[in-house]
């Protein structure tokens, strides 16, 4: 027998072949309010300054809800030169959002080759979060905004190729928390809530730095009951393959960013402070070389896949509702199904009175029905 097997062996080489091929689409989303680093943290992550540190663009004079031009980057093994290509501005689909006068959202698409191995990923930031006087909702485009992406991707299921559809679905949404001492916004505990049901959610605090020991420590223990109080679900995924883990193993991470400048010697990330200058990469309590693990190099797929289970939620209740919904009825059958369900309840409800009125007449004879049960027991003793 051949010792060297069938070659099930070279199976790994040939997803390889076909995912060098394919590529692949990866979105992730960084929520947060203004000013925690959401800009700085992504050009970190690419290793070059994709996103331009500027307020967001209006559109039409509107600062509501915004989509930038998107801009495509193509970086070649992150040393050849940087192409850019603009586009033109998205506005459609994007009434439900436009007066809602409490969120910024900005779209970028960036094409990463790198050892002939090509990612598609988009990047949208959500900018404003918590920063109104009244806070109430700001969540909801959030969700309706996955929401879209879903839907987007269930009518291609049902329209295309499996191998020409574009997944434009959000894979993993950073969540950046303002450093507040040792308590939690409520904005941010409603918001991560709702987030977790849509897409994988890693909850990182920003500005870390602010924080002494005993701070990190105490926010640290509070947000992990938060989390398990609200059962608000994070991406857990990395643990199997983390090796050197520092002394917070689970998020939130703490992260401290600054912006990339390039030396001789490469790529400096320095942050300025009254009493002096500091290389954030050189920080003890910095997560940030974890979570860029964790988000590209070690569980990018994991968090692809685990998207899987995020859809087949949603998709699940799009097939609840299809039957009254689908367009496949006609205007007369959706109108009969209607009739017929309003029938059916009125129905039901009229059992459910009848079996009440039976219950009341009872009543007067349950005395009498136990005492005769009784003596049905007493004559049946007596006749043994």
């Amino acid at each position: 027998m051949d010792t060297e097997g069938i070659g099930i062996s070279n199976l790994p080489n040939q997803i390889y072949r076909t995912v060098c091929k394919k590529g692949v689409d990866y979105n992730i989303m960084v929520v947060g309010a203004s000013g925690l680093g959401k800009t700085t943290f992504v050009n970190m992550l690419m290793g070059k300054n994709i996103l331009e540190m500027e307020p967001f663009c209006s559109m039409d004079g509107k600062k509501d809800i915004e989509i930038s031009a998107r801009k495509s980057y193509h970086l070649m093994d992150f040393s050849g030169a940087c192409s850019l290509t603009d586009f033109d501005q998205v506005k459609n689909n994007w009434n439900d959002y436009e007066n809602s006068g409490l969120l910024s959202f900005q779209t970028t698409e960036i094409t990463i080759v790198e050892k002939k191995f090509k990612v598609c990923m988009t990047v949208t930031e959500v900018d404003e979060i918590g920063d109104s006087v009244c806070n109430i909702g700001v969540w909801e485009p959030i969700l309706k905004y996955i929401e879209t992406k879903f839907k987007d991707y269930y009518k291609q299921e049902t329209e295309k190729v499996k191998s020409k559809i574009e997944d434009r679905r959000i894979h993993a949404c950073i969540y950046f928390i303002e450093p507040c001492g040792s308590f939690i916004k409520e904005v941010d505990i409603k918001t991560m809530k709702g987030i977790s049901q849509y897409c994988n959610l890693i909850p990182v605090i920003s500005q870390s730095d602010l924080l002494t020991d005993t701070e990190m420590s105490i926010l640290y223990e509070n947000f992990r009951n938060i989390l398990e109080k609200q059962e608000i679900g994070i991406f857990e995924g990395f643990l199997n393959n983390e090796k050197d883990v520092s002394e917070y193993v689970l998020p939130p991470f703490f992260l401290v960013t600054a912006q990339n400048k390039y030396t001789s010697h490469g790529i400096v990330r320095e942050r300025i402070y009254p009493w002096g200058i500091i290389d954030v990469d050189t920080i003890s309590f910095n997560d940030f070389n974890r979570l860029k693990s964790i988000l590209v190099k070690n569980n990018l797929f994991d968090l692809i896949q685990s998207t899987e289970h995020f859809y087949e939620n949603f998709r699940a209740k799009e097939f609840s509702s299809y039957f009254l919904d689908g367009p496949l009825m006609s205007h007369d059958e959706k109108r009969v199904s209607v009739e017929f369900l309003d029938k059916l309840k009125a129905e039901t409800e009229q059992i459910v009175v009848l079996r009440n009125n039976l219950a009341e007449k009872r009543k007067p004879y349950e005395k009498t029905i136990k005492e005769l049960e009784k003596e049905l027991e007493e004559i049946g003793k007596f006749k043994i």
